[in-house]
C-alpha cells in the first residue's frame, strides 16, 4: 500500500483546504514533517487512517471536525492510494450539522463514504456506504485500523507501550495485529465438537440398550408360552431369565425357544385338519339338507299352481276375443262419427242460409236467394254502392283533417313561443344556480395542489414503512445464515486447527531445529488421527463465508436504520395508523379533484346554457310569423268544408259505418254457406268408404254383427291384467317343473339329514384352531420382534465405532489446544508466542545497527524448558554483561532505541505474512519521541530509518527535533495561524 495524495477540509486544526503530494515525498524518500507542538502533524495522517477507516486510530472521540472552519464549509477527506497494482479514491464526509436552507436552525446530515478505482478510462464506482467501503478498503490494505496504526502509522507512545507493557496486555495487543482470536475459537469450537461427539455417543449406547431390552422383552414373552413345551435344560434357562443377558446370551435363548414353538406349529398343523375333515362333513350334510327342502317346496308350488289352472284358461279365451272384437268396434265407432257430423253441417247450412237472407233485406234487397252462388251475386252488387258512398266520405274527411291540422298548426305556434319564453326563463335561473355553485367550489379546488403534495408524501411514507417491514424480515434470515455461517467456520476451524500439529510435524528434519520451539531433538511429533482434513482454501471459504454473512446482515441493519431516518416520526407508528392519514389524505384530495372537475364542468355548463340563450332568442321571431300564417289558413278550410258537407246531403259515417258491416256479415255468411254446401258433399264418401271398412272388419272377426262384437269387448287395461296373470302363471309352471325334474336326477335320500351336531362339531374345533393358531402367531411375532430387536442392538453398536474413534481424537484436539499437552500451552499462546519471536528476530536487526550490537530482545516465557513457549514476556540481552534484563532498566534513550526497533520489526512481520495480512506497506510514518535521544543514539536511529527506507519504503518522521531537519530534508512542515484560527500546510 502506497498513499499517493491526501486532501482535507476542516478537518482537525486545518479550517480551510490543505493537500499533500506524496508522489513528490517520494523523491526523498526519508523526509520530516515539521511542525511546532500541537500544530496538527499527527492529524494529517489520523484523516489518513480516517479516510480508510472512518475512524480514528486508538480510543480518541471521532469528531474530527474543525472548530475553526466556517459555518458553511463541509468537512471532507480524500485519500489516493495504490494496493496491488491498482490505483484507489477514496472520499469521506462524517456526521455533521448545517444551517437549514428555509427557516432557522440547523438541519442533521449524515456520513458518507465513497469509493472509486481510478483508471485512465475514467473513476469506477466500487462501494458506496460507511461501513461498505470500511470493509473493502480494509480487504485492500490489508490492515485493520488497529494494525494500520503499528504497520504504516507509528503514534508516539505507542512503541514505548509494546516494549514496557504487561504480558496480558501485550497478549492483547498481539491479538489485536495478529487476529489470534481465531485459535481461540477455534479452541472453544474443538471443545464444543468433543461434547456433541461425547452426546452423540451417549445416545447411540442408549439406542442399542434399548434395542437389547426389547429383545429381552420379547424374549420373556416367548418363554412363557413355550415354556410347557420346553425340555430339559432350554426348560431350566427359559424358566429363570435375568434382564442384565448380554446380546450373545440372549441370541441363544432365542434359538433355544423355537425346539418347543415348533411344537406347537405340528399341533397347530394337526387340530387344523381334524377340523377341515370336520367342516367338509357338515357342509355335505348341509347341502343335502338344502336339496331337500327345495325338492319340498316345488312340489308344493306345484301344486298350488294346479289349483289356478282353471281361473287362468278362462282369462286367456277372455282376451283373444276381446282382441278379435276391437277391430269392428273402431271401423263401427267411425260410421257413427260420420253421420253425427253430416246432421251438424245441414243444420249449419240452414242457419248460414238465413243469416245472409236476413242482411240483405236490412240492405234494401227484398229478393231471396237460391243458393250460396246467387247470394254471392246480391253480396256483390250492394258492394259497389256502399264503396262509392265511402269514397264520398272519405273525402270529406280528408278536408276535415286539414282544416283540423290547420288549427292545431296555429295552437301549436302559439305554444311554441310560450315555451320558448318559459325555456328562455328556466336557463336564467339555472345559470344563476350555476354561477352560485361555482364559487362555492372554487374555494375547495385551491386546495388541491397541497392535498396532491400531502397524499404523495403520505404515500412514500408508506412505501417506506412496507420496505422497512420487509428488510426487517430479511435481517431475521440474514441473522439466521450469518449464525449458519459461523457455526460452519467453527466447524472448519476446528478441523483446520486439529490438523494444524501434524502438518508442522511432517515438515521436522532430523538435527533441524524445530521452527516453533527451537529443538534439535524431536522426541514425539504430532500425528493425525484420521480427523477431517482442511485445507487453506477451505479454510479461507469459510472464513469469507462467515464474513459476507455477516456483511449482509450489516447492509440490512443500515438500511433499516435509513428507513427509520427517512421515516423520522413515523417510524415507530403503527401500519394502520400511517394508512389512516394516507387514506386521510388521499380522501381530501379526491374531494378537491372532485371540486376542480365540478368547476370545469360548471364553466363548461354556462357555457351550453349562454349559446342556449342565443339560440332560443333567434327562434322566437320565426315563430311568431308562422302562428300568424297558420291561423289566417286555418279560417280558409272551415269555409271550404262547409260546402262539402252541403253536397253530401244526409250521407254520415255512422249509416254507411252499419251498411259496411251488414255487407261484412252477408260476404262471410255466404262463405260459410258455400263452405258447409262443400263438407256436406264430401263427407258423403267419407261415409260410403267407413261402411266398407265396418263389414270388411266383421268377416274377419267372424261375429255376425257388431253388436255380437261388442258383447266381447274388453278395455286395454283388462286385456292387459290378463296378459300379465297368463304369463306369470306360465312361468311359474315351467320353472317349477324344470327344478323338480333336476332335482329327482339328484338321487336324494328318503330322509332328510340332521346337520345340527356336525355343525357344532366343526365350530368347536374351528374355535380351538383359531385360538391355538393366534397363540402361536404371537410368539412367532414376539420371537421375530427378539431378533429384529437384537440384530438392530449389535448394528447400533458397530456403527459407533467410528464414532468412538472420532470422539476419542476430538477430545485429544480439545484438550490439546486448551493446553493440556507436553507444553502445557494453549493453542492461541502457543501461536502468539511464534509471532512475537518473528517480531522480536526482526526487531533485533534494527536495533543492532542502533546500539552496535549491543542490545538484542528476546521473548522469555519466565518458566522451566518444558513451558518455553508458554509466555509472551520480552527481556532485553545485554552482550557487555552476557546476562538478560528487563526492558525498564533501559535508559530513556535506549528505551526508545529498543521501542523503535520493536515497531519497525512489528511493521516488518505484519507487512512481509505470517498470520498478518501478507502485503506489502511501501511507506511507514515514525511520530515518537525522538527529543530523548543524545547525538550519537540519534544519529544512530536516522541511519536505521536510513536503512528502512533503502529497503524500498517511503519513510516520514514526524518531529520538531532541530537534528532530524538538519540531516533530514522536510517534506511537510505545518505553520500554525497568527491569528490562532489552526494551521496550515506547506510542501516544500
Amino acid at each position: 500500500m502506497r498513499p499517493m495524495t491526501l486532501r482535507l477540509t476542516a478537518f482537525g486544526s486545518y479550517a480551510g483546504s490543505e493537500s499533500v503530494d506524496f508522489t513528490r515525498l517520494a523523491v526523498h524518500g526519508l523526509f520530516v514533517v515539521s511542525g511546532p507542538t500541537g500544530s496538527g502533524k499527527t492529524t494529517l495522517f489520523d484523516a489518513m487512517a480516517y479516510a480508510l477507516y472512518g475512524s480514528l486510530p486508538g480510543d480518541r472521540p471521532d469528531d474530527v471536525r474543525s472548530h475553526h472552519a466556517a459555518a458553511g464549509v463541509r468537512t471532507e477527506v480524500e485519500l489516493v492510494f495504490e494496493a496491488e497494482g491498482h490505483r484507489y479514491r477514496v472520499t469521506r464526509t462524517p456526521r455533521h450539522d448545517r444551517p437549514k436552507k428555509t427557516g432557522q436552525g440547523n438541519i442533521s446530515v449524515a456520513a458518507t463514504a465513497e469509493l472509486y478505482e481510478v483508471s485512465v478510462a475514467g473513476d469506477i464506482g466500487l462501494a458506496s456506504g460507511v461501513r461498505d467501503v470500511g470493509l473493502l478498503c480494509t480487504e485492500l490494505v490489508g490492515l485493520s485500523v488497529e494494525q494500520f496504526q503499528r504497520v504504516v502509522l507509528l503514534p508516539q507512545g505507542k512503541c514505548a507501550q509494546f516494549l514496557l507493557c504487561r504480558t496480558d496486555e501485550r497478549q492483547s495487543l498481539l491479538q489485536q495485529l495478529f487476529g489470534s482470536q481465531l485459535y481461540a475459537r477455534a479452541t472453544r469450537a474443538a471443545m464444543d465438537h468433543a461434547g456433541d461427539l461425547g452426546r452423540a455417543l451417549n445416545e447411540r449406547d442408549a439406542e442399542a440398550e434399548r434395542h437389547r431390552l426389547n429383545a429381552f422383552d420379547s424374549l420373556v414373552a416367548v418363554a412363557g408360552g413355550v415354556l410347557a413345551d420346553a425340555e430339559g435344560a432350554a426348560r431350566d434357562a427359559l424358566a429363570e431369565l435375568d434382564p442384565t443377558l448380554d446380546l450373545d446370551a440372549i441370541d441363544a435363548l432365542i434359538t433355544a425357544a423355537e425346539v418347543p414353538l415348533g411344537r406347537q406349529h405340528i399341533e397347530l398343523g394337526e387340530l387344523a385338519e381334524r377340523a377341515r375333515v370336520a367342516a367338509a362333513a357338515y357342509a355335505n350334510a348341509a347341502a343335502t339338507a338344502r336339496l331337500f327342502d327345495e325338492r319340498e317346496r316345488g312340489l308344493a308350488t306345484l301344486e298350488w299352481l294346479e289349483t289356478q289352472r282353471a281361473s287362468i284358461d278362462s282369462a286367456r279365451r277372455r282376451a283373444g276375443a276381446a282382441r278379435r272384437a276391437g277391430p269392428v268396434l273402431i271401423t263401427q265407432r267411425r260410421v257413427d262419427d260420420l253421420h253425427r257430423e253430416q246432421a251438424i253441417d245441414e243444420a249449419s247450412v240452414r242457419v248460414a242460409r238465413d243469416k245472409v237472407v236476413a242482411a240483405l233485406r236490412d240492405l234494401g234487397i227484398e229478393q231471396e236467394p237460391q243458393g250460396a252462388v246467387a247470394a254471392a251475386v246480391l253480396v256483390d252488387r250492394c258492394e259497389a254502392r256502399v264503396t262509392a258512398a265511402e269514397q264520398q266520405l272519405a273525402a270529406l274527411a280528408v278536408a276535415d283533417a286539414h282544416a283540423v291540422h290547420l288549427n292545431r298548426t296555429s295552437v301549436e305556434s302559439t305554444e311554441a313561443v310560450e315555451s320558448l319564453d318559459q325555456a328562455l326563463s328556466a336557463v336564467g335561473i339555472e345559470l344563476m344556480g350555476c354561477t352560485e355553485q361555482l364559487v362555492g367550489h372554487q374555494v375547495t379546488a385551491a386546495t388541491a395542489e397541497g392535498c396532491r403534495r400531502d397524499a404523495a408524501s403520505s404515500a412514500q411514507l408508506v412505501q417506506r414503512q412496507a420496505d422497512q417491514q420487509r428488510d426487517e424480515a430479511a435481517l431475521v434470515e440474514a441473522r439466521a445464515d450469518a449464525g449458519a455461517a459461523r457455526l460452519e467456520r467453527a466447524r472448519v476451524t476446528a478441523a483446520f486447527v486439529a490438523d494444524a500439529a501434524p502438518r508442522l510435524a511432517a515438515q521436522l528434519a532430523p538435527g533441524e531445529p524445530c521452527p516453533v520451539c527451537g529443538s534439535p531433538e524431536h522426541p514425539a511429533p504430532a500425528v493425525s488421527h484420521g480427523a477431517e482434513h482442511i485445507d487453506r482454501e477451505v479454510f479461507d471459504a469459510a472464513i469469507e463465508a462467515s464474513r459476507q454473512a455477516d456483511l449482509i446482515e450489516e447492509r440490512l441493519a443500515v438500511r433499516l436504520a435509513e428507513h427509520r431516518r427517512e421515516l423520522g416520526e413515523w417510524a415507530d407508528v403503527a401500519p394502520e395508523t400511517l394508512l389512516q392519514q394516507h387514506g386521510t389524505d388521499v380522501a381530501r384530495l379526491h374531494q378537491a379533484e372532485a371540486a376542480e372537475a365540478a368547476v370545469t364542468q360548471l364553466r363548461a355548463r354556462m357555457e351550453q346554457l349562454q349559446t342556449q340563450t342565443d339560440g332560443l332568442i333567434a327562434q322566437r321571431q320565426p315563430l311568431i310569423r308562422a302562428a300568424a300564417d297558420a291561423s289566417a289558413a286555418a279560417v280558409l278550410a272551415e269555409q271550404q268544408l262547409a260546402e262539402m258537407r252541403l253536397g253530401l246531403g244526409g250521407l254520415d259515417a255512422v249509416v254507411l259505418a252499419a251498411q259496411r258491416s251488414l255487407l261484412g256479415g252477408a260476404a262471410s255468411g255466404v262463405r260459410r254457406w258455400t263452405d258447409l254446401e262443400e263438407s256436406c258433399s264430401a263427407r258423403d264418401g267419407a261415409i260410403a268408404l267407413a261402411v266398407s271398412q265396418r263389414d270388411a272388419a266383421l268377416i274377419d272377426s267372424g261375429y255376425p254383427d257388431a253388436a255380437a262384437a261388442t258383447a266381447d269387448a274388453l278395455p286395454d287395461d283388462d286385456i292387459a291384467r290378463f296378459d300379465v296373470s297368463v304369463g306369470a302363471w306360465d312361468r311359474d309352471h315351467a320353472e317349477v317343473t324344470t327344478q323338480l325334474e333336476a332335482l329327482v336326477s339328484a338321487d336324494l335320500p328318503p330322509v332328510r339329514p340332521q346337520t345340527d351336531e356336525l355343525c357344532r362339531v366343526a365350530d368347536g374345533l374351528e374355535a380351538d384352531q383359531r385360538a391355538l393358531s393366534n397363540r402361536v402367531a404371537e410368539l412367532d411375532l414376539r420371537l421375530a420382534d427378539a431378533r429384529v430387536s437384537l440384530k438392530l442392538s449389535r448394528a447400533v453398536f458397530n456403527d459407533s465405532e467410528a464414532l468412538r474413534l472420532a470422539r476419542r481424537t476430538a477430545d485429544r484436539v480439545a484438550t490439546m489446544c486448551a493446553g493440556k499437552n507436553q507444553l502445557n500451552v494453549a493453542l492461541e499462546t502457543w501461536v502468539l508466542a511464534g509471532e512475537l519471536e518473528r517480531v522480536t528476530a526482526a526487531a533485533n536487526v534494527h536495533l543492532a545497527r542502533m546500539t552496535r550490537g549491543r542490545y538484542a530482545l528476546e521473548r522469555s516465557d519466565g518458566a522451566d524448558d518444558r513451558r518455553r513457549r508458554g509466555g509472551l514476556d520480552l527481556m532485553v540481552l545485554d552482550a557487555d554483561t552476557g546476562r538478560p534484563r528487563s526492558p525498564g532498566t533501559l535508559s530513556g534513550g535506549e528505551q526508545f532505541q529498543a521501542s523503535l526497533a520493536l515497531a519497525l520489526g512489528l511493521a516488518d512481520v505484519v507487512s512481509q505474512g505470517g498470520s498478518g495480512s501478507g502485503r506489502v506497506f511501501e511507506a511507514l510514518f515514525v511520530d515518537e519521541g525522538f527529543g530523548s535521544l543524545d547525538p550519537q543514539a540519534l544519529d544512530e536511529a536516522i541511519d536505521a530509518l536510513h536503512e528502512l527506507h533503502a529497503t524500498g519504503r517511503m519513510v516520514g518522521v514526524i518531529t520538531h527535533v532541530e537534528a532530524m531537519k538538519q540531516q533530514l530534508p522536510i517534506g511537510i512542515e505545518v505553520i500554525a495561524r497568527d491569528d490562532g484560527a489552526g494551521s496550515n500546510l506547506l510542501q516544500p
